[in-house]
């Protein structure tokens, strides 16, 4: 008789756990360091709460961080960066054609046609400081939000591109056309098409040099194209916003700001 209730006892032990957990006879792991165990392993998962949905990704992927207000202090911040950032408030310091101004608070006119012999433009002061912030080795950061007024008659440069626009990388536009640009070794002047963007609307345009050294062009944070480039060449200006027009008739742009970047 006790053997037969000994044998109940082990059989009803080795069906019935907790929460479905094996056990064997001579684990004696209790259930609080089983659970302590598991939460450790957890803890130390680097790809936890990674999945799609799950809090860290969502955190991540959101457009905007949450956080208490005056809760970011000086100290979090890198100043290793140079940083240029203007929603011209003035353009003093730019050398630009007597036509180009102010239009609206928030907005910059660049103007080209007969009284300005055809030709309006905006550029960063020059000096030695900013040439060498514009250097492509230092992994530089363009963006603006702009758009033109026409669609017909224009060449238009804008980025980071050299005053006779036969240097440094940014975008161009023609006629109604828009084009990455960027030029190597010799003024050799290299272009591809970007399709999809109607130029007389607001759009933010950008480009960079990345760690990997490669050239991106994007449209409202849509990279456009890319490529690695040989003998790129520097463009001695940190940003630039050249009009050109063949016709006797005005032609205007409309920049609402402007951002450069890059390592110091």
């Amino acid at each position: 008789m006790i053997q037969y209730i000994l044998t109940i006892s082990l059989l009803i032990m080795s069906v019935v756990n907790w929460g479905m957990l094996t056990k064997n006879v001579d684990d004696n792991e209790t259930i609080e360091q089983a659970i302590d165990r598991i939460v450790g392993e957890h803890n130390d998962n680097e790809d936890a709460h990674l999945g799609t949905g799950q809090s860290l990704q969502s955190h991540k992927a959101s457009e905007i961080i949450d956080h208490l207000a005056r809760s970011v202090y000086q100290d979090k911040f890198a100043y290793d960066r140079f940083l240029i950032k203007t929603n011209w408030e003035t353009i003093d310091a730019w050398y630009h054609d007597t036509l180009t101004n102010i239009h609206s608070p928030g907005f910059l006119e660049l103007d080209a046609g007969a009284v300005n012999s055809f030709h309006g433009y905006l550029l960063a002061s020059g000096g030695e400081l900013w040439e060498y912030s514009a250097y492509t080795s230092r992994h530089p950061y363009f963006l603006t939000n702009l758009l033109t007024y026409d669609n017909t008659h224009q060449t238009f440069y804008f980025g980071m591109i050299g005053e006779e626009h036969d240097s440094g990388f940014g975008f161009k536009i023609v006629d109604s056309s828009l084009y990455a640009v960027y030029y190597t070794t010799g003024n050799v002047e290299h272009t591809s098409l970007i399709s999809g963007v109607t130029i007389t609307n607001l759009h933010r345009y950008s480009c960079n040099i990345d760690a990997d050294e490669n050239l991106n062009f994007y449209v409202d944070d849509v990279l456009k194209y890319t490529i690695l480039p040989s003998g790129l060449l520097d463009p001695g200006l940190f940003a630039s916003f050249i009009l050109l027009t063949s016709t006797p008739y005005s032609r205007y742009v409309f920049i609402r700001d402007m951002v450069f970047e890059s390592d110091y």
